[in-house]
Order: C-alpha cells, then sequence, then structure tokens
C-alpha cells in the first residue's frame, strides 16, 4: 500500500508502507584540537578548542554596490563585541571564547571556544556539539531579539573543518559552492550528508568521470545565499574518510531576464524583429515621401519665388544664353522666361 510520511525537517515523501521514511536529520559533527599548553582547572580532564559559525549576525554583501554593511558600525571591535553578546553566560564544561573572527561579507563570525572535557576525540567531539547546541538553543529562543536585515533567527553551526579567511573583493557569496577534493572522490549521498544540515539543496553537480581535470570537484547548489555561506565557513578543511575538501563560491552570471529570453526564442524573434524594422522604416520614411510629394506640386518652399534668388537666376540664365547663342534680345527673353519657370 502507497502511503505518505513526513520525514525529519518538514519533506514529504511517497513511500511504501512499512519502509522508513527520508531521514535528512542533520548529522552535526564538530572539529576538535587538544590544548595541551592550556590545562584544565581538573587534571582529569583536557582542555580542547573549537569553533562554531553564528550566522545572521551582519547583512550579507550581495553585490559591490551594495551599501547595507556601510549602514552598521564596521570597526573589528564592534563587531566583535556584538557577537560576544550572543554567546549566553554560564555555559558548562569550562566554557570560554578564545577569538572571534568577523566574517562581514559572508553575514557571520566564527567564534573559537575551549572547554574541558575527558580524554580521547569522541567525548570531546560529543562535548562540543552540546555547547553548540546549547547556544543555538539561546539564540533560536529570540533571546537576542532579531536583526533588521534578517527577520529570522541567529543561529550557531559547529565547525567541521579549519576555516579560510580571506577578504578578496572579488568573491562574493553565492548559492552555488565549488567543493575540491584533496582525495577520492565523494559520491552524491556522501555530499547530501554533509551539506543537508545548512539548507535545502537545489542540486548537487557532479564532475564527469570522463574528464581527467585535477583536483577532482563538485558544485552543490543551495536555495538560499545563507545556507551556501554556512556551508563554507564550517565545512572548509573537513576530512571525510581521507578526503579534505575545499570550498569556494562559483561566481554568478547574472543575466538579464529579457535577454536570456530572446536568446532562447529566436525562432520567433528574428520574424518579429524583421517585422518591427520594416514598421519602423515605413512610420520614418513615408511622412518624408509625402512631404516631398505634396512640395514638388504646390511649390510651397520653392526659392526661386524670392525677388531677390528670381532676379539672379534670371540674370545667370540670360548671360548663359546670350553667350551660347547670338539671338535677338527678344528670343532670349523668351527662353530666359521659359527657364526661370522651371
Amino acid at each position: 500500500m502507497l502511503s505518505r510520511h513526513l520525514g525529519a525537517g518538514g519533506l514529504w515523501k511517497h513511500s511504501v508502507a512499512g519502509m522508513r521514511p527520508l531521514d535528512i536529520a542533520p548529522r552535526r559533527r564538530i572539529h576538535v584540537e587538544a590544548q595541551t599548553d592550556k590545562p584544565a582547572a581538573d587534571s582529569a580532564l583536557v582542555t580542547y578548542r573549537a569553533g562554531l559559525f553564528i550566522d545572521k549576525v551582519f547583512p550579507l554583501k550581495m553585490s559591490m554596490l551594495d551599501i547595507r554593511p556601510y549602514l552598521m558600525n564596521r570597526s573589528e571591535q564592534a563587531m566583535k563585541r556584538k557577537v560576544a553578546g550572543l554567546i549566553p553566560a554560564g555555559l558548562p564544561h569550562e566554557f570560554a571564547v578564545s577569538k572571534i573572527e568577523p566574517h562581514k561579507r559572508d553575514g557571520g563570525s566564527i567564534v573559537y571556544f575551549t572547554f574541558a572535557a575527558d580524554p580521547g576525540n569522541e567525548d570531546a567531539k560529543r562535548v562540543g556539539k552540546e555547547l553548540v547546541d546549547a547556544v543555538d538553543s539561546y539564540l533560536s529562543s529570540g533571546a537576542r531579539g532579531r536583526n533588521w536585515f534578517d527577520f529570522a533567527p541567529i543561529r550557531s553551526l559547529p565547525v567541521k573543518g579549519v576555516p579560510f579567511s580571506e577578504d578578496i573583493v572579488r568573491m562574493l557569496p553565492s548559492k552555488r559552492v565549488r567543493v575540491e577534493f584533496d582525495g577520492p572522490d565523494l559520491t552524491v549521498e556522501q555530499l547530501f550528508n554533509e551539506f543537508r544540515q545548512f539548507g535545502k539543496i537545489v542540486d548537487i553537480e557532479t564532475q564527469p568521470t570522463s574528464c581527467k581535470d585535477t583536483p577532482r570537484w563538485a558544485i552543490v547548489h543551495f536555495s538560499k545565499l545563507r545556507a551556501a555561506t554556512s556551508a563554507r565557513n564550517c565545512v572548509h578543511g573537513d576530512v571525510l574518510g581521507v578526503t579534505r575538501l575545499q570550498l569556494s563560491y562559483v561566481r554568478e552570471q547574472h543575466e538579464n531576464f529579457i535577454i536570456r529570453w530572446i536568446k532562447e526564442h529566436q525562432k520567433f524573434i528574428i520574424p518579429l524583429a524583421a517585422a518591427a524594422l520594416i514598421a519602423a522604416i515605413y512610420a520614418i520614411f513615408d511622412p518624408i515621401r509625402e512631404f516631398c510629394v505634396e512640395n514638388k506640386i504646390t511649390g510651397r518652399f520653392d526659392l526661386s519665388k524670392l525677388p531677390l534668388i528670381g532676379g539672379v537666376r534670371q540674370s545667370a540664365i540670360r548671360n548663359i544664353l546670350r553667350r551660347g547663342q547670338g539671338d535677338s534680345a527678344g528670343a532670349i527673353g523668351q527662353e530666359v522666361s521659359a527657364w526661370s519657370g522651371l
């Protein structure tokens, strides 16, 4: 029997009765590093360092002409104070913020923090995820309000890799993220599981197997820009199996809708353009033709009718005829009158 189930994340899927619905629950991992130079208060514990990305703190830079980032206090200290105010107080496991790294172009900030946990990366990752979830729950509750440039709640995400901090002017955020593989290629399923937690995915384009270019790559197309910026800041440098991921934005080629429609419908556009050109030529030159014919018939703008010009013309014709013929003055006068009337 065919039935419909509601999976995690609100995705509907048709499935056969008895089968499990589609599971898109986010797989939240986190990258942790032991800090041997910073012993914990409890000698039995180890101090670890991890990071989280707080999204929707600053307006995204959509283009070179976007003025929204300039409407805020853009000083480094002011941005760090704003981010520090989003971290709740009294978090367990000796939580302490070690560094705040604003990424104003991507609309967020990476917060590096230290915490104490039992020796072993697995327990440290569990504690790190719990701390990130605690910060995310605090922000999602609306305790810090919402920003004027984005009415959605602020959120925090665990940093899985090693973020690449840069300020290249032309590298603007894009919904399409290029994922380069430093190692064996990842499957579409692996890419989906890695990136789905950041937002809905429109498409995943993999490099054709016939293409031998290196490094190998795939392009993940998100439905929202914020999802792409969060993915780039959280996943860059992550290692899946033995493959290290390097992320960068794919520059969008913005094309006017009308121009694109014209290119896609040339069979209709060429005849229409020819008809429009003929109509334009007729509309411009037909009034000119009518004006010339009417003026020729009525002689409305005949300059020879002016006394000065008419006298000069008759004198010129008389001189020409006098030189070419030896007729009498009366005959010449008749020819002058005849030529002057033309």
